[in-house]
């Protein structure tokens, strides 16, 4: 925010026109002259909603005054107060430093609850052998002013990141035999040991977080070693992980990624974000990314229950490659262009969508757009533009006649 580097946690408000947004407001600091840091890192969808983070205040460290960090959370009417008040913490005393990472909009008259970290000040742990100062503990609060350390996990060295609606947490903790870290999910109220997402499912050598759970409790991450986007989910056998790089999960290599490295997020809709490298063969170059899920019927683009005439128009409007930081819904086969594939593949597929799968039609793969131009030549139209113009104008009727027309043709050749 200013010549110091100092970094504030901010808040966008939605303009009254969506997407648009207000300019940030400053949600400040804890310190007293409100000279120190701050960062947000989460927002639920209470009333009122509340972010959480951490921020910088002022405290004693084996008697000196000293800089830390704190776990805040953020409201309209209150403004920024720490997840507990300082003396009051009833594991860590006033030598901790705190951070909030993660908030959720609880079920029915539960409470808010928040995940992070603590540690304390002046503590150096010995984790896999080396002398770490940022030992720190997972923690999650079910109240402003109420800390509840979750059980711990191997050597107890951990954070939690997110939590959702039924109040199940995810995070990391470090595995006493090997000495890795290993995602973790914590149920509310269980006794014993977390869930461990990565035994029995990746490489012993490989180190694991889970950054974030839905409500489906569908749960993402990465896998550090090998720089992988995870996902995991349970099934009736058990816990499963998925490469979020798998072709059949992202055709993430053939839309142009080298990689998808680490997966942050995902909401109740199953949308996946996260961050990749967009250079294949090339320097790393970091990008993020947005996951989809196909749809139950991936040929109905406009979402409105029918594969119809409404979505060739789209098809056709949005052809070619898809543009960057844009949903395209026109992508049929999801391969990151809107071609003669998507089209031939929206033709198949015409009527009422009950009864799709959710996986995308095979056929016509080996079909090339040059082949559907010189169809369109052999009609009367110069190019594309001059097809897509007599679209715009023609009759309904008249251009699903031509659909039929096209795809007769295209698959003559």
């Amino acid at each position: 925010i200013d010549s110091l580097l100092r970094t504030r946690a901010a808040y966008w408000q939605p303009d009254l026109t969506p997407p648009d947004y207000l300019p940030p407001q400053d949600l400040g600091t804890l310190d007293a002259q409100n000279n120190g840091n701050s960062s947000a890192w989460d927002i639920n969808n209470a009333d009122p909603f509340r972010i959480v983070g951490w921020a910088d205040t002022w405290n004693t460290c084996s008697g000196v005054p000293h800089a830390e960090r704190l776990g805040f959370q953020w409201t309209a009417p209150s403004g920024m107060v720490g997840v507990f008040a300082a003396g009051e913490d009833p594991v860590f005393g006033d030598n901790h430093n705190t951070a909030a990472f993660g908030l959720n909009t609880p079920n029915g008259g539960d409470p808010v609850r928040i995940v992070g970290l603590a540690n304390y000040c002046a503590f150096q742990a010995e984790i896999c052998a080396r002398p770490d100062p940022k030992a720190r503990d997972a923690m999650r609060w079910p109240g402003p002013a109420e800390l509840w350390n979750p059980p711990a996990f191997g050597n107890g060295i951990g954070e939690a990141f997110d939590i959702n609606s039924t109040g199940q947490s995810v995070g990391w903790g470090v595995n006493e035999n090997p000495c890795k870290a290993r995602a973790l999910l914590w149920e509310l109220g269980a006794q014993g040991d977390p869930t461990d997402l990565h035994v029995n499912l990746l490489p012993v050598g490989d180190e694991t977080e889970a950054h974030a759970i839905n409500s489906d409790a569908m749960i993402v991450g990465t896998n550090t070693v090998a720089d992988e986007a995870l996902l995991w989910v349970e099934e009736a056998s058990g816990w499963q992980v998925f490469d979020l790089n798998e072709i059949e999960l992202s055709n993430a290599v053939a839309c142009g990624w080298e990689q998808l490295i680490e997966a942050n997020d995902i909401n109740d809709n199953d949308w996946i974000v996260g961050v990749g490298d967009a250079d294949p063969g090339g320097s790393v170059h970091f990008r993020a990314f947005l996951l989809t899920p196909i749809g139950d019927c991936p040929a109905d683009v406009n979402g409105d229950g029918e594969v119809d005439i409404e979505d060739y128009l789209l098809i056709i409007a949005t052809w070619g490659d898809c543009q960057t930081g844009k949903i395209c819904a026109a992508d049929i086969n999801a391969d990151c262009v809107v071609n003669v594939q998507d089209f031939l593949k929206w033709r198949a597929r015409l009527g009422p969508c009950e009864g799709e799968s959710g996986q995308i039609e095979q056929g016509g793969e080996d079909v090339s757009d040059a082949v559907f131009f010189e169809v369109l030549q052999s009609l009367g139209f110069a190019d594309l533009k001059a097809y897509q113009d007599w679209v715009v104008e023609a009759d309904g009727a008249e251009v699903l006649v031509s659909t039929e027309i096209l795809s007769t043709l295209v698959w003559g050749h």
